[in-house]
């Protein structure tokens, strides 16, 4: 009996798109969740990347000094408790919604894959998660509760894929 070698199939890891880009879902989580904290608070002590996925100090801290990177894992206590110092426990809770919310979106992705090419592929755009759609078609979405000053339902925005 001659025994064959066979090499393994490989597997494609899942991706999820951020704005115009894939990420493997790693890279998604923590440039998103880098996101969130920006667009949530610009003027706050963290700026994020385009390049990384962390986020990096602008400020110098009680526990930190400028220049330093932060990963952006609202999972990971050392990193929260980093990121929340330089903001109120309300804002903390925001961010780390809106984090949720994008690792939401990345488990909607991968659960549901484009149906077919002529559709504009979903994305998480920093405030809410949209899915595939073909083009030409409106689109709403409610404004996410982590914005503050937001009533879900009465504010929602629109999105409308072009050919």
């Amino acid at each position: 009996m001659e025994l064959v070698s066979v090499p393994a199939m490989e597997t494609e890891s899942p991706t999820c798109r951020y704005k115009l880009r894939e990420y493997s879902v790693p890279d998604y989580n923590d440039f998103t969740c880098g996101w969130c904290h920006f667009y949530l608070f610009q003027r706050k002590s963290f700026a994020p990347s385009s390049q990384v996925p962390f986020l990096m100090a602008t400020v110098n801290g009680s526990t930190w000094t400028r220049g330093r990177l932060v990963k952006p894992d609202p999972t990971n206590k050392t990193s929260v408790n980093i990121i929340c110092e330089s903001l109120n426990s309300d804002e903390c809770d925001r961010w780390k919604m809106c984090c949720q919310s994008a690792r939401e979106c990345c488990r909607d992705q991968i659960a549901h894959p484009p149906v077919t090419n002529s559709t504009c592929a979903g994305t998480w755009d920093g405030y809410g998660c949209w899915r595939d759609a073909n083009p030409d078609t409106e689109n709403y979405l409610s404004c996410p509760n982590f914005l503050q000053h937001t009533n879900p339902t009465k504010f929602r925005g629109i999105k409308i894929p072009l050919v």
